[in-house]
């Protein structure tokens, strides 16, 4: 079985691996926790226990030395909860939402943590407070350093937070949070044109994943069959009356080039989604992707994160075992994109819902979650940490000419 070992290099593409921590001291088992690279470690706050409970330590990963440290911190230490979000800007890790758990409260306050100090920080917020949610997505937009006009203006960043599960009922709708005057907003959007063809049909099964040809990215075989059906929505099928997506939880979203990509997730009238919505920050519009090939298998509780202008998919329900799926965040010649089927070597981990997975060093970092047995009806809830080593982007030497 292949593992990794303290400060060894990886740079074999797409083999999972297991990650051993040096020390015994690892945190408990969870699923609905978040986790941020910061500084060449990995911080874990949260998520929920079937012993413990819901869970508020905070753990930090030390990629160097392979060693988990619980940290504790100052100042008001947060309730309990999973199922929130969290987002880094600049030296601090902004937490909001989540639920404490079995029937209980929604959260709608918002959470800081200054990693030099590594401290909670009350955070004082105005506005129009979003209401208390769980599985709803966050992300920061512009980046740090990006500017604007001719005098190089750097624009006021802030916190984005879409949909989720209030309680009563699912959002589709898209919440501003200024990371300067700590000021909520309510984002109204515009939606442009739905493609006639969308896979909003519930998943069959999933597909099996050779043991064969490893790696390998193709798009279906020739001759391979879907595994779902498919049918012509209406424009209501997709998009609201405000032009957002229908509502979802159990989505994920990533941000690339001031744009927000949102795939999967939930709806009250949908199973499970495999659409691929693209949002555009300066403009304030949605749009569905088209594609060609055949995209994931429909999921939510996956994971998603980036790599240089591509966007990797692994887990979730009717997600594969060991397989990972890859989009380009560019569109082809013919405007349309492609998913990409990346079958890893490796160890073949079980497909896991509610898991974390952040980037750092080339590679994808996936701890906890669960693995559901479709055999013996039950979870299998984790506490390990995976890794999977992707495509080195490799940067020429200047021209000595």
């Amino acid at each position: 079985m292949a593992m990794s070992v303290p400060g060894a290099a990886v740079h074999d593409p797409f083999v999972w691996r297991i990650v051993s921590p040096a020390e015994p001291q690892t945190p408990v088992l969870r699923y609905g926790h978040t986790a941020i690279e910061f500084d060449g470690c990995m911080y874990v706050f949260g998520g929920f226990n079937p012993e413990v409970g819901t869970l508020a330590d905070l753990w930090v990963f030390h990629f160097d030395s392979n060693v988990w440290t619980q940290l504790e911190p100052g100042g008001d230490l947060p309730a309990p909860r999973f199922y929130h979000s969290a987002v880094r800007c600049g030296r601090a890790m902004y937490v909001f939402g989540g639920h404490s758990g079995h029937g209980g409260t929604y959260y709608d306050d918002v959470l800081k943590f200054d990693f030099d100090e590594c401290e909670w920080v009350p955070v004082q917020v105005s506005g129009l407070v979003p209401a208390g949610r769980r599985s709803h997505t966050a992300v920061v937009w512009p980046p740090a350093g990006q500017t604007v006009g001719d005098g190089g203006v750097e624009p006021e960043r802030a916190m984005y937070v879409f949909g989720g599960f209030c309680g009563t009922h699912h959002s589709s709708q898209i919440h501003r949070l200024s990371l300067v005057t700590f000021e909520w907003s309510r984002v109204e959007t515009v939606a442009e044109t739905v493609p006639p063809v969308l896979q909003l049909s519930p998943a069959v099964s999933p597909r099996a994943v050779s043991a064969v040809e490893s790696p390998v990215l193709r798009t279906r075989p020739a001759g391979q069959q879907p595994t779902r059906h498919r049918r012509r929505p209406s424009g209501a099928d997709v998009m609201g009356a405000d032009g957002a997506p229908q509502a979802l939880k159990g989505h994920t979203a990533v941000v690339h080039e001031g744009l927000m990509y949102v795939f999967g997730g939930q709806t009250g009238a949908l199973s499970a989604s495999s659409i691929l919505f693209q949002y555009q920050f300066a403009t304030r519009t949605w749009r569905v992707l088209e594609f060609d090939g055949e995209p994931p298998e429909l999921r939510s509780g996956h994971v998603a994160v980036t790599h240089y202008g591509d966007m990797y998919v692994f887990g979730g329900k009717h997600g594969e075992r060991g397989v990972v799926w890859r989009v380009a965040l560019r569109p082809q010649a013919n405007g349309r994109f492609e998913w990409r089927r990346i079958e890893c070597r490796g160890i073949q981990p079980r497909a896991r819902s509610f898991a974390s997975a952040v980037v750092c060093n080339d590679r994808i970092v996936v701890f906890g979650g669960y693995a559901n047995d479709s055999i013996k009806k039950r979870k299998h809830f984790r506490n390990d940490l995976l890794e999977l080593a992707l495509e080195p982007i490799v940067v020429p030497p200047p021209s000595l000419d």
